[in-house]
This record gives structure tokens, sequence and C-alpha cells, in this order.
């Protein structure tokens, strides 16, 4: 929008299209011309205090941009990572799919954004992307897609994974890590690796 600095336009450009009402008001933007934009529909308000321009299109990454910043918890996970990690083998999602760890408290949710708690989450799981996007790495990713597929489905996605994304050692760490905050028995994660491993270092 031409009323923005400079500054709040490259903000909201890396931002999808999507402003909070801080951004906005540290911009010098006035709380009642922000009512004056929603009236018009110039602003769509998308969670609390939280808006995409009119103009913006309705895009996937806006999408997941909007639960990260109203949750500082939240992190993009499942099939919505995988696509913005341009994972193969993985349908497209419509709406955000988002994780977050054990102790993380998640107030009012995004509408159309399922949420769901991750155990063995941790700092090093989470990327940080410059358009204000957190998302699952892309071994925590995998781990997380690979588990809900059949294994067939899920071995064509390993090898695509460590054909173009990860290495083996990679993939192996988050299975470790998960395995060990579960306590429990060897997942379909760590059967699909350890065929891998198997059939020797060409396979990977």
């Amino acid at each position: 929008m031409s009323h923005f600095s400079p500054h709040l336009q490259r903000c909201v450009r890396r931002q999808h299209g999507v402003v909070t009402g801080d951004q906005l008001r540290a911009d010098g933007i006035s709380p009642y011309t922000i009512e004056r934009w929603r009236l018009r529909h110039l602003l769509e308000p998308v969670h609390i205090d939280i808006y995409r321009l009119e103009a913006a299109p309705d895009t996937l990454e806006a999408r997941c941009v909007v639960p990260t910043l109203a949750h500082p918890g939240a992190v993009v996970g499942g099939a919505s990572a995988a696509a913005l990690w341009d994972f193969d083998h993985v349908f497209r999602p419509t709406r955000a799919d988002c994780v977050h760890g054990r102790d993380v408290v998640i107030g009012r949710p995004v509408g159309g954004v399922s949420y769901r708690p991750m155990r063995w989450l941790s700092d090093c799981d989470v990327v940080e992307r410059g358009d204000a996007i957190r998302v699952l790495s892309r071994a925590a990713t995998w781990l997380d897609c690979v588990g809900q597929m059949s294994i067939e489905h899920g071995a064509t996605f390993t090898e695509h994974v460590l054909d173009s994304q990860c290495d083996v050692d990679e993939l192996w760490n988050v299975v470790e890590r998960r395995e060990a905050a579960r306590r429990g028995r060897p997942g379909r994660a760590h059967m699909l690796l350890s065929a891998v491993r198997r059939r020797g270092p060409q396979a990977a």
C-alpha cells in the first residue's frame, strides 16, 4: 500500500502480504486508520491483530505466515512443510499444518490451521525462514510425513529425500532423537532407514 513506509512495504512483501497490527502501528499508522482500512476491505483480518492485504494472493505461504506470527511456539510441519521444502511425493495442502513442543500452549488457534503436539521437537528441528515462517527442518519434515504413509509410499518418499534433500546421517539423527523421546519400539522411519543402510552407500 502506498501509505506504508518503504521499510514496511518490504516487510509485507517478505511476509507474503501479511502484516501485524504492531507492525502497522510501529509504522505510524493509527488504530483508527487500521479500522477504516479494514471496513473498506483493504485489510482482511486473518487472526487477532493480524491482517492480509486485500490485494495479496491467498497462497500456502501466506497461510503459513499467520500461525507463526500469532503463536511464537508454532512451527509449520506435515504436508505444509513438505510443500515449503518442495518435496515430491507429498500432496500440496490447502491449509497450514502446525506442530508445537509439548510445553507450548497455543491460545486462540488460527482458523483453518491444524495444530499437533510433537514431544520430540527441539530447536535443532526448526528453521527460521526470512519470511517470518518457522518450519520443521528437512529431516524433521521427512520424519513427520513418512509415519503417515504406507510402507511403499514411504520408501519412495525416503529415496526422494535422500536423493535431493538430506543425507542418511541427518535422517538417522532425527529418528534416534524421536525414539529416545518416545521410549518405544522402532517405528516405520527406523525400518525404512535400516533398509537403505543394508543396501549400502550407493542407495543413499
